[in-house]
């Protein structure tokens, strides 16, 4: 089993259901015995009831906090919440049909956001009684910091990193950081159930440099458990629902300390400001924060000073794209892989539906400066002083084109202009690429775009929500869903975009063995081709992944046209990765469906129990 389908399964995905065999008795509103029709009020006569339980244990849980998240027909947006009994049972009455989002919480577990959450349907004069809520104790690591004389380091950073599954890899994130107490002791708390490496880094920041040995000055370079410089040789640590993993130290030792100087090579615009960051190599997708020092550029020179023996990226980039793991919010409302959020001067993605995307990832470009359309890295070696290093900036790329709608008549157009919306994603979801958005400015023409800030790397052309992409060219090469390799960050002029407001439907039920609803099913749809299920960036236009409702009732929108295939698993599978492996596994065993523009096509599946 792998460690992040547990963050997914045992943090996110563990509500599942069961039939109650009793009446909860701390009710909110009019209580029914289950199974009986509420009293009517006002057309709402549906009622939800259930239990809370630990997720580890399987015992109820008292106390907890359960809300019934807003209300479709009530857009005031007002919750309704209660407190389980000593049972752990709940119950919701005088409820709207349909849709409704519920959600537990309690102090002592994983926070609200993190809670078990479900969709459940529910009709008018139903009252669905079997819904089972688990919640999860949360982690720890902890451990104790020492020098070279095996001293207590105290003030010191210590934080992990967290094993998460991104367009279809594996790649380490930056996660919870702390600092050591005055006995030189951590505590990581707060930790969903996953695989993490514990580091102690920047410690040159908090911690005196080391006396000088010979005339050459000493510092504690960044260290992993168990006492190794680079990420690749760490140890991952594994940790369960409500586990105390102790014992995890670090000790410091001393490495010499080196000067770096040198000048910027470009146009004043270029340095002007410029603050430019050291990063240990290997740690360059981790964003703000990582450096191991920082240099701010004074007529065109620059000086680095103690920095310890190693390999460094030297980044003068002026928006840093970064992956941390942070608290998920809004869950399980979205059918998107990840939902975008943009602040300023830069882009937040957080995954909000457990089933499709990093659960609580947190995807940020910030900025370090206006930006100024120059860029430039280099690797350096750190084994003695250097004084003439060069940073030569070079212009980072621009895409420009023009947009063509064609609108479907009977579908509303969305409120914002598509060009005001474009932004680019990493093919490969490599955050320092960062996310390249369009610029517009009042009396710009709106079928006119252009996107600044490309770095080498390549990009795949999204749209902002409500518009769907049918077809992107450049030099008579089709793009929709191909990416722009700005590998020596070229301008892409005269990209045309063709655009619509109305993408295909795919709706149905999920089954289970004998045929009835399934109710905790989890749907999947990717493209057909297999060239497609690779490099297909945070934002996959032809890949999505939701939560059935209660009813087994689910519903996909705004696909492009083309042929997909589709399955739906059980919700607490933990199988589920999106990548060429999966998409091999369950290829065989998915339905083959073809969507054509603005075809809302219904399509009932069977749960697959086994897709391993």
């Amino acid at each position: 089993m792998s460690n992040v389908a547990r963050v997914r399964s045992h943090v996110l995905t563990g509500a599942f259901l069961f039939v109650l065999a009793a009446t909860p008795t701390r009710v909110e509103g009019q209580g029914n015995t289950p199974g009986q029709t509420p009293a009517p009020g006002a057309g709402r006569t549906a009622a939800i009831s259930g239990v809370v339980i630990d997720g580890a244990t399987e015992r109820p849980v008292a106390g907890a906090l359960v809300d019934v998240i807003g209300d479709d027909r009530d857009r005031s947006g007002s919750h309704r919440r209660q407190l389980t009994d000593a049972t752990g049972r709940f119950v919701f009455a005088n409820l709207p049909g349909g849709e409704i989002p519920i959600r537990a919480s309690k102090s002592g577990y994983l926070d609200g956001a993190r809670a078990s959450a479900r969709r459940i349907v529910v009709r008018d004069g139903e009252w669905v009684a079997d819904v089972r809520l688990s919640l999860w104790r949360p982690a720890a690591i902890e451990g104790t910091v020492r020098d070279e004389g095996g001293d207590p380091v105290v003030r010191a950073f210590v934080r992990v990193l967290t094993k998460i599954h991104v367009v279809g890899q594996d790649r380490f994130v930056a996660g919870r950081m702390v600092l050591t107490d005055d006995r030189g002791r951590y505590r990581l708390a707060g930790l969903a159930p996953g695989q993490y490496l514990v580091q102690a880094p920047l410690v040159h920041a908090v911690v005196p440099t080391a006396p000088a040995v010979d005339g050459r000055p000493l510092a504690y370079a960044p260290t992993f458990f168990p006492n190794v410089k680079s990420l690749d040789l760490a140890i991952s640590i594994d940790v369960t629902s409500g586990e105390e993993r102790g014992g995890i130290d670090i000790s410091l030792e001393t490495v010499p300390a080196f000067r770096l100087s040198g000048i910027v090579n470009g146009p004043p615009e270029s340095w002007s400001g410029l603050t430019l960051r050291l990063v240990p190599q290997g740690a360059e997708s981790l964003g703000r924060g990582n450096e191991i020092s920082t240099a701010l550029v004074n007529d065109g020179r620059f000086t680095f000073l103690n920095v310890p023996a190693g390999l460094y990226t030297i980044d003068a980039s002026r928006e840093v794209g970064g992956l941390t793991s942070a608290p998920p919010l809004d869950l399980f409302f979205s059918e998107a892989p990840l939902d975008v959020a943009r602040n300023f001067r830069g882009t937040s993605i957080r995954g909000r539906d457990v089933d499709a995307g990093p659960p609580g990832l947190e995807f940020a470009v910030s900025s370090m400066g206006q930006p100024s359309g120059y860029w430039a890295r280099q690797v350096v070696l750190v084994q003695q002083d250097e004084a003439d290093l060069v940073m030569t900036m070079r212009h980072t790329g621009t895409l420009r084109g023009r947009i063509v709608k064609e609108l479907a008549p009977r579908t509303p157009e969305p409120p914002y202009e598509p060009s005001r919306g474009m932004q680019l994603d990493p093919a490969d979801g490599s955050p320092e690429l960062g996310t390249p958005q369009s610029e517009a400015r009042p009396g710009d023409a709106t079928d006119q775009f252009t996107i600044p800030g490309l770095l080498p790397g390549k990009y795949l052309l999204r749209l902002g929500r409500g518009w769907i992409a049918k077809s992107i060219s450049w030099r008579g090469r089709d793009y929709t869903d191909a990416p722009f390799d700005a590998a020596e960050t070229q301008d892409f002029d005269d990209v045309r975009v063709v655009v619509t407001n109305q993408g295909a439907a795919l709706s149905g039920v999920v089954r289970d063995e004998r045929g009835a609803p399934a109710r905790d099913g989890r749907v999947v749809i990717f493209p057909a081709k297999p060239d497609l299920w690779a490099n297909f960036g945070l934002w996959p236009s032809r890949i999505r992944v939701l939560s059935a409702g209660s009813d087994g009732r689910y519903t996909i929108s705004s696909l492009p046209e083309g042929e997909y295939r589709v399955i739906a698993v059980d919700g607490s599978s933990e199988a589920v990765q999106l990548d060429p492996e999966f998409f091999l596994r369950v290829e065989r065993r998915a339905t083959l469906a073809s969507l054509s523009w603005g075809q809302s096509r219904n399509l009932d599946l069977r749960l697959q129990t086994d897709v391993r």
